[in-house]
């Protein structure tokens, strides 16, 4: 283990955001700072590549007819108080565009009336391109380029994304489609993120790394390797970290994982585990569990079905180095490759009967509500 000095984490170009930000209050054209002045570096951009100035988007005269007539209004005031109140055209005209623009969807909508899962996603992007930016205009051109990262002909802006909670204001299907397009934008897979960038900055893309918290298996990708679990142990009390990393698995192992992963994810969120071999236990242990007075989701106790028995062994064994309790209830057909095995249940036959009566007893009145 090689330690990082505080100076060197210092320089570390890095982006922090969290899930309590107000995206309504930032992405505004008339902001000065954060993503609005992401936004009025775009209009600049925008002027340059047009070949104007703000000034050259009012027409003077028109306008000074329009501040003539206002002014007659207002001369009507001041023969009441006796003062010299006049309307003039603002002296500063750098910021003209910026107040005529809004932002929004393409029905007209301003922003801060949509979803904040919208708004959310959107900012992430121009606090992306916002610390670039910064970090551009904060030093002299020679001392920007030292910053990048160069590959062969290709330069590189070293970034840390550190995203809190991205799931928050987002339903299951855009909080993955959220993780896959940021992994995209990271690892230079979207062209017209590219496109952007060398037009902007003259840069080829960005290299980095992005750490995620969450509370939601949605936002994990297929790839336990990707996991940093964070927990206590309740044996010795103590916090422990722990990266899937540092474990591998072999790729048939791994194929047959895929196949469940959607809730091998979830158990990652789980204290303990109940890997189950089929449908019929996996549908009565919650069956078992209510009869008890017991609730699986208060004591953090997931049930997972394994469509079989062959990967038991090998799913307890990663769990367990993730620092979570497993358990399996399996049939007794594999008690030759089971039996003695640590926290490994076999079911005798009648035990099996009596635990998928209350099953079909629960379907039963299923459908008498639903009737």
């Amino acid at each position: 283990m090689t330690p990082i000095s505080f100076s060197t984490i210092r320089k570390i170009n890095s982006l922090y955001y969290y899930a309590q930000r107000m995206p309504s209050k930032e992405v505004d054209f008339k902001k000065t700072n954060g993503s609005g002045k992401v936004l009025n570096y775009l209009i600049k951009k925008s002027l340059q590549v047009a070949g104007l100035n703000e000034s050259d988007v009012i027409n003077r005269e028109k306008i000074d007819s329009i501040i003539s007539n206002i002014n007659d209004s207002i001369d009507s005031i001041n023969t009441i108080t006796g003062d010299s109140i006049r309307a003039f055209l603002d002296p500063v005209m750098d910021k003209i565009v910026s107040r005529l623009l809004m932002i929004g969807d393409e029905n007209g909508r301003e922003l801060s009336s949509l979803g904040e899962g919208i708004q959310y996603s959107f900012n992430i992007i121009l606090q992306i391109i916002e610390i670039i930016h910064n970090t551009k205009i904060s030093r002299k051109p020679e001392d920007f380029e030292e910053r990048l990262i160069s590959d062969g002909d290709k330069k590189y802006f070293p970034l840390i994304l550190l995203l809190d909670e991205p799931e928050i204001h987002q339903h299951p299907y855009r909080q993955r489609s959220l993780t896959k397009k940021i992994e995209g934008l990271m690892s230079n897979a979207n062209q017209d993120f590219l496109d952007l960038l060398h037009e902007l900055f003259d840069i080829d893309g960005l290299m980095g790394q992005i750490f995620i918290t969450t509370h939601s298996p949605n936002i994990l990708l297929n790839d336990y390797k990707q996991f940093i679990r964070l927990y206590r142990d309740f044996d010795t009390n103590e916090f422990r970290i722990v990266s899937g990393n540092c474990i591998s698995l072999d790729d048939k192992l791994y194929k047959h994982l895929l196949h469940n992963y959607l809730y091998l994810k979830e158990a990652m969120f789980s204290k303990r585990i109940v890997f189950v071999e089929g449908d019929t236990e996996n549908g009565a242990v919650p069956v078992f569990a209510r009869r008890k007075n017991f609730d699986l989701d208060e004591h953090g106790i997931g049930v997972i079905k394994l469509d079989g028995a062959d990967s038991v062994l090998y799913c307890m064994e990663l769990y367990r180095y993730f620092g979570i309790k497993t358990y399996a209830i399996i049939d007794r057909d594999k008690k030759d490759k089971y039996d003695g095995a640590q926290d490994i249940f076999l079911l005798q036959k009648w035990i099996t009967r009596k635990m998928y009566t209350p099953r079909l007893s629960c379907m039963n009145t299923w459908r008498v509500v639903r009737n």
